[in-house]
C-alpha cells in the first residue's frame, strides 16, 4: 500500500464539469507525470488530453478493474510551468470556474492535436537514448528522416510515444516542430524596417501593389511567401524590391534569434519624449526589477501612451525579462502589433482568437520556448507563456471587452494584475478614461498615477459642441419639412454651408430625419470640402430599431427573447441581435393584415445610406458587426480608411477604440444617449468612456479637430464632463454615487443568473439559492433578488437573477463553490442553468 501513496495522478479535462478524474500512473512514465504536465487519458470512449492537478493515492472506495491509465505523456516537462500553474488554479478559484476551463483557455487550439506536429530526425545515432519508447521511435523515423506526429503515434511500436518524441527532443536525436514535415521548406516573409510615411508614399505612387503587400507585412510581422504569391502577382519581384529596402527579409518557420541577451531597437525611436512622457517613464524605470507595483498611465487621447510602453518594454527587455502587452479588441492589434514589431523585430509574438489555428499555435510554443520575449494580443494573452515576465501592459484597460462573458468567465485587466503580483512584475494600465476602480486605487494609494494632460503635438483637444435633440426635433416638428441647410436655416456660429454642390437639396430628397441636424451638416460638408475625413458614430446597428404597424399597433418582437427585432434593410429582414433569428419584411402586417407599417429608430446602416444619399460625392463606409464579422474584415475596413480609401466612416464603438487616423477633423456622435438609461451602475461611466474615447479620434494631425455631440440630455453630467474633456469632474460626480449606493469599488459584487425555459423553474431555483446564499453570507453582505433580469428572455430561456454585494464575499464564495461541486445542491439542477459571475461588468 505505501508504493500506491503516489501511484495515482489527479487530472482536470477541458469539460464543463466542476469536478477532477484520477487516473493510475504505470510505472514506466512516474518520473514524467508532474503537477502541469498534459496527459493523454480516456475520458468514456474517447482520448482527452487533460492536466496534472497532483499525484495522489488511490480514492477510497473504488475497485482496482474500474481504474484506467495514463495513456501517454505529451511533454518530459511540465506544459505548465509551476509559476503559471499556480496563476491558473488561483484564477479558477477565484472566479469560480472549473479548473478544466480554466486550463483549456490558457491553451491555444490544437496545442494537443496530433496532427499539428511533425517530428525530424537530426541524424544523430542512438547513443546515450535509453528510454525504450523513444528508441523505437528513432528507429521508426530512421529511414524516413520526418515523419507527421500523427504517425509515429500509430505506426512506431512505442508504448508511449508522444513522450519518446519529447524525449529525443530534450536529447538533440530529433526535433519537434509544429506543422507538417515539410513546413521547414517552406519560406516566410519577415517585416525587417520600420518603413517611414514618405516611403509608403512614394510606394503607393510608384507601385501601389508593392506597398499593399508592405502594409500587409506591417500588420502581420510575417506572411508565407506561398501566400503573397496568391495574392500578389509578381509577389517575388515586389519582395526582391522591399528586400533592396531594408524592409523586409527571407526565413524559414524554424530559423529563429536566439533566445535571451539585451534587445537594440531597430533604430532610434521617432522622436523625443515630452517632459511629461520623460517622468512617466522614468518613474516606471525606476519601478522594473523591484517587485510588483501597479501603475495607472492617464493620457488624454493622442498624448503619446503608446510611446511609453515601448520605451519601457525596451528597458524592460534590457534587462533580460519578457513583456506582455494587452489590448482589448482584436481590431486594435494591428496598429500596436505593427509599431510594436518595428521597434522589436525580432521579438514579437502575436496571440489572439482571429489568427488561424496554425499561426496561433506558433505564437504560443513561440513565447513558450523562449524565443519572442513580448507577447501582445487580447484578453486570453494574459495566459501566454511567457517567462520571467517584467512589465505587463493593459492598454484601454476600461474597456469592457476585457470581461470574458462565457465560461470561463474572468477579467483580462484584474488577471494582469495578479499576474504581475505573483511574478513581481510592474503592471501598467493604460487609458483615457480611466475605470474608476483603477483611478480609484491611485486616490488611495493602491496604484501610481502618472498622468499625459497634453497631446505630444502640443495641439489642444478638439472642440466639442452639443446639440438638444429634443429641440431640434420640436423644429422639425413645426418647420416646413424642408432641408434646413437647403432652407437657409443655418446656425449662426459663423458656420456657413459647404461649397461645390456639397449640400443637399430639397428639390430632391426627402425631408431630412431628425438627427441630421443642421450644424451635423455644416460640420461634416466643411470637413469634406477640406479634403479631411470624418468619422460618425451610432452604437446600435442595423437600419430601424423596431417597426410599428400604424393601424393595429403590432411590434415585431422576437419570439425567442424579450427584445424587438431590428429591421436590415440591405438583406430586407427582422434580425434580433439576441439570438441570430431572422424573419422576412413581410408586404403587410401579419395581425391585421394591412400596408401601413412605420419605421422608428435607427442604426448605423440608415445613417450610412442617408449620408450617402445627400452626398453622393462622399465616400461612405461602415463598420459594425453586420459588415465586420471576423477580425480579416474588421482590419480590411481599417486599412481603407487609414488609407484615404474613404471620406467618411460609420460605425458602433468599434470606430471609437484606439485608431489613429490623422486626416481626421471631425467626429459626431449621432445620438449620444443610447445606453444611458440601461438599468445598470456602469451606463453613465461607458458612456463617458465611449464619447471621450471617439472624441479623441479628431485632430490627431496637424489640423484642429472639431466634435458634435447629440443629445437628448445636454445638460447631464456625463455629457457635459465629456464636453469638456474633464475627466476628474465626471470621476467625482459618480464615485460619488458609487459610494453612497455601495457598488464597486466599495464593494464585491457576484452576479448569478438562473435561465429556465420555465419561469416558474428558474424563480425557484433563484428562491433557493438567495436562501443559501444568505445563510452563509454573514454581516455586511446584501443578497439582492431574486428579481428578472433586464431582457428577461433570451433564445426561449426565462432569466432571473440574484446578486451578491459585499466588501467581503471570501465566506459566501466558499458556499457556493461547494454547493456548485458534485454533490453539492446545486451540481445538478434539472431544467435550470446557473451562470456565475463574479466581478461582473454587466447587468442585462
Amino acid at each position: 500500500m505505501a508504493g500506491e501513496l503516489n501511484s495515482f495522478a489527479s487530472v482536470a479535462l477541458p469539460v464543463p464539469l466542476r469536478m477532477v478524474f484520477t487516473y493510475r500512473v504505470p510505472a514506466e512514465i512516474d518520473r514524467w507525470v508532474a503537477p502541469g504536465a498534459a496527459v493523454e487519458v480516456r475520458l468514456r470512449n474517447a482520448r482527452e488530453t487533460g492536466i496534472v492537478l497532483e499525484r495522489t493515492a488511490r480514492p477510497a472506495g473504488i475497485a482496482d478493474s474500474a481504474m484506467r491509465d495514463v495513456l501517454d505523456v505529451r511533454s518530459s516537462t511540465p506544459i505548465f510551468p509551476p509559476d503559471m500553474f499556480a496563476f491558473l488554479k488561483w484564477a479558477a478559484e477565484y472566479y469560480l470556474e472549473p479548473i478544466g476551463e480554466m486550463l483549456r483557455a490558457a491553451a491555444p487550439p490544437g496545442l494537443f492535436a496530433d496532427r499539428n506536429f511533425s517530428v525530424h530526425t537530426t541524424g544523430r545515432d542512438a547513443g546515450g537514448v535509453e528510454n525504450p519508447d523513444a528508441l523505437k521511435v528513432l528507429a521508426y523515423l530512421s529511414n524516413r528522416g520526418a515523419a507527421r506526429l500523427s504517425q509515429v503515434v500509430s505506426k512506431s511500436g512505442a508504448r508511449f510515444p508522444r513522450l519518446g518524441c519529447s524525449l529525443l527532443g530534450e536529447s538533440g536525436h530529433a526535433r519537434v516542430c509544429a506543422g507538417a514535415h515539410s513546413a521547414a521548406a517552406k519560406k516566410v516573409v519577415r517585416l525587417a524596417g520600420e518603413p517611414s510615411e514618405e516611403v509608403v508614399a512614394d510606394l503607393f505612387r510608384k507601385s501601389r501593389r508593392t506597398a499593399e503587400l508592405l502594409d500587409l507585412l506591417v500588420f502581420r510581422g510575417e506572411v508565407p511567401l506561398s501566400e503573397l504569391e496568391a495574392r500578389f502577382k509578381g509577389a517575388g519581384e515586389k519582395v526582391r524590391k522591399l528586400r533592396e529596402m531594408g524592409l523586409a527579409v527571407d526565413a524559414v518557420p524554424d530559423e529563429q534569434p536566439a533566445a535571451g541577451g539585451p534587445t537594440v531597437p531597430l533604430k532610434p525611436p521617432p522622436f523625443d519624449l515630452s517632459a511629461d512622457q520623460t517622468t512617466a517613464l522614468e518613474k516606471i524605470a525606476s519601478a522594473l526589477g523591484r517587485g510588483f507595483a501597479s501603475m495607472l498611465l492617464y493620457g488624454v487621447t493622442g498624448s503619446g501612451k503608446t510611446e511609453v510602453y515601448l520605451r519601457a518594454a525596451d528597458l524592460t527587455l534590457r534587462s533580460g525579462k519578457s513583456v506582455l502587452m494587452l489590448v482589448p479588441e482584436i481590431s486594435l492589434s494591428p496598429q500596436l502589433a505593427a509599431r510594436t514589431r518595428a521597434r522589436f523585430p525580432a521579438e514579437v509574438a502575436v496571440l489572439h482568437s482571429g489568427l488561424r489555428e496554425a499561426d496561433r499555435l506558433a505564437s504560443w510554443l513561440d513565447a513558450a520556448s523562449g524565443r519572442r520575449r513580448v507577447v501582445l494580443g487580447a484578453r486570453s494573452a494574459v495566459f501566454a507563456p511567457l517567462r520571467d515576465i517584467g512589465l505587463l501592459v493593459v492598454d484601454e484597460e476600461h474597456e469592457g471587452a476585457y470581461k470574458q462573458e462565457e465560461s470561463p468567465r474572468y477579467h483580462g485587466r484584474d488577471l494582469a494584475i495578479k499576474r504581475a503580483q505573483m511574478s513581481g512584475a510592474v503592471v501598467l494600465l493604460g487609458s483615457a478614461t480611466p475605470s474608476l476602480e483603477s483611478y480609484h486605487n491611485t486616490v488611495v494609494g493602491k496604484s501610481v498615477l502618472l498622468s499625459l494632460p497634453e497631446r505630444v503635438t502640443g495641439r489642444g483637444l478638439p472642440e466639442v459642441v452639443t446639440v438638444d435633440l429634443g429641440e431640434a426635433k420640436k423644429r422639425q416638428a413645426g418647420g416646413s419639412g424642408q432641408s434646413p441647410v437647403a432652407s437657409g436655416q443655418l446656425p449662426s456660429a459663423g458656420d456657413r454651408p459647404p461649397a461645390s454642390g456639397l449640400a443637399p437639396h430639397a428639390s430632391r430628397l426627402a425631408p431630412l430625419p431628425f438627427f441630421l441636424t443642421p450644424q451635423l451638416l455644416i460640420m461634416l460638408g466643411q470637413a469634406i470640402e477640406a479634403g479631411r475625413q470624418v468619422i460618425l458614430l451610432l452604437n446600435r446597428r442595423g437600419y430601424s430599431s423596431f417597426v410599428v404597424c400604424r393601424d393595429c399597433g403590432h411590434q415585431f418582437m422576437c419570439d425567442q427573447c424579450s427584445v424587438s427585432m431590428t429591421y436590415h434593410k440591405v438583406r430586407r429582414a427582422f434580425i434580433c441581435h439576441y439570438c441570430g433569428r431572422m424573419v422576412p419584411l413581410p408586404e403587410r402586417c401579419p395581425a391585421c393584415e394591412h400596408e401601413r407599417l412605420e419605421m422608428f429608430g435607427l442604426g448605423t446602416e440608415r445613417v450610412e445610406a442617408e449620408i450617402a444619399l445627400r452626398y453622393p460625392q462622399a465616400r461612405v463606409l461602415r463598420l459594425d458587426r453586420d459588415v465586420a464579422r471576423d477580425f480579416t474584415d474588421v482590419e480590411r475596413v481599417i486599412e481603407t480608411f487609414a488609407s484615404g480609401g474613404a471620406d467618411v466612416l460609420v460605425g458602433t464603438q468599434m470606430v471609437a477604440k484606439g485608431h489613429h487616423f490623422p486626416n481626421v477633423t471631425f467626429v459626431a456622435i449621432i445620438i449620444a444617449d443610447i445606453g444611458l438609461s440601461v438599468p445598470d451602475f456602469r451606463a453613465g461611466e461607458r458612456l463617458f468612456g465611449l464619447l471621450s474615447q471617439v472624441a479623441g479620434r479628431s485632430g490627431r494631425g496637424t489640423d484642429e479637430g472639431r466634435v458634435l455631440i447629440q443629445t437628448f440630455n445636454p445638460g447631464h453630467y456625463t455629457v457635459e464632463a465629456a464636453k469638456l474633456h474633464d475627466y476628474r469632474a465626471f470621476f467625482e460626480t459618480e464615485i460619488a454615487a458609487r459610494r453612497s449606493l455601495l457598488y464597486p469599488p466599495f464593494s464585491r459584487l457576484i452576479r448569478v443568473v438562473f435561465e429556465s425555459a420555465g419561469k416558474e423553474k428558474a424563480i425557484e431555483a433563484g428562491d433557493r439559492f438567495a436562501g443559501d446564499a444568505a445563510r452563509a453570507a454573514g454581516r455586511g453582505v446584501q443578497v439582492l433578488g431574486p428579481a428578472p433580469c433586464v431582457i428577461d428572455r433570451i433564445k426561449g430561456a426565462w432569466r432571473y437573477q440574484v446578486v451578491i454585494k459585499g466588501k467581503t464575499l471570501g465566506p459566501v464564495k466558499k458556499a457556493i463553490g461547494a454547493m456548485l461541486r458534485p454533490g453539492g445542491a446545486w451540481h445538478r439542477m434539472v431544467g435550470v442553468r446557473l451562470v456565475v459571475d463574479v466581478d461582473p461588468i454587466g447587468m442585462l
